[in-house]
């Protein structure tokens, strides 16, 4: 992951205003591992593609704003070594076993030039994900806020949001497509086996539908699945084209 670090851009510093935007991405990066960590372990159940669809889209959504912000350049020409990569295959294990019916499905790596589909598994996209959060994660751990920003938005425009995007697409299929949605006396009520989550019409239906959801996933977290605290809000971010310390 190396390449010629951009020039002419002002360096920014720990005190120019980071430090409460890296602890909001942090936070939703520890939650986005917490989740999927318990969703692989059997703690969803038989919603763990709904939940999963609902974590990927959160963590996505800080992703975007890392995308859309203005870039950060830290200090220096490398970006200093965090240790090993982290060991990810007991996750990834966890998740296939979850996902046996769809762990595995079609994309076009780039859809403006691509016209066969490449194969990709749903366990080795969140897998991905995860590592990258984590390496940031240990930047911020160490005190490198700014380091930590800067690995995010980079590892986000190359290479964890693509297997994110990818992921949601296929999260969302099984959940889009279900013959059966649940009906408005169900809503709110903890059956998920008999009332699955489907395509429903426009309006109250569709409302009635995603608050079913929600209100299964914060149950889930009351009863002991990690809690969500928010969405990343304002502030910029950024800076690209660094070279890896070891």
């Amino acid at each position: 992951m190396s390449s010629a670090r951009a020039r002419g851009r002002r360096e920014e510093g720990p005190g120019d205003g980071w430090q409460p935007l890296a602890k909001r991405v942090a936070a939703q990066a520890r939650d986005f591992l917490d989740g999927v960590g318990a969703l692989a372990t059997g703690q969803g159940g038989d919603e763990v593609v709904p939940l999963l669809l609902l974590e990927v889209s959160q963590i996505l959504l800080a992703g975007a704003q890392l995308g859309a912000s203005q870039d950060v350049i830290p200090p220096g020409n490398w970006e200093p070594d965090v240790g090993a990569d982290p060991d990810l295959d007991q996750l990834r294990a966890g998740l296939a076993a979850r996902l046996v019916h769809c762990d595995e499905y079609a994309e076009l790596f780039d859809p403006y030039a691509d016209t066969r589909p490449t194969a990709f598994r749903l366990s080795d996209d969140l897998a991905a994900v995860a590592a990258d959060l984590i390496h940031g994660l240990q930047h911020y751990e160490a005190g490198r806020s700014l380091e930590a920003l800067w690995w995010w938005q980079y590892s986000y425009v190359n290479h964890w949001g693509t297997h994110g995007g990818a992921a949601l697409r296929a999260l969302h299929a099984p959940c889009s497509t279900s013959p059966k949605r649940p009906p408005q006396a169900e809503v709110g009520t903890l059956k998920p086996a008999k009332v699955p989550i489907g395509r429903s019409g426009a309006g109250g239906a569709r409302r009635a539908e995603v608050r079913w959801v929600v209100g299964r996933r914060r149950r889930w977290h009351q009863a002991g699945g990690p809690a969500h605290r928010g969405y990343p809000e304002g502030g910029s971010l950024g800076g690209r084209g660094r070279v890896r310390d070891g």
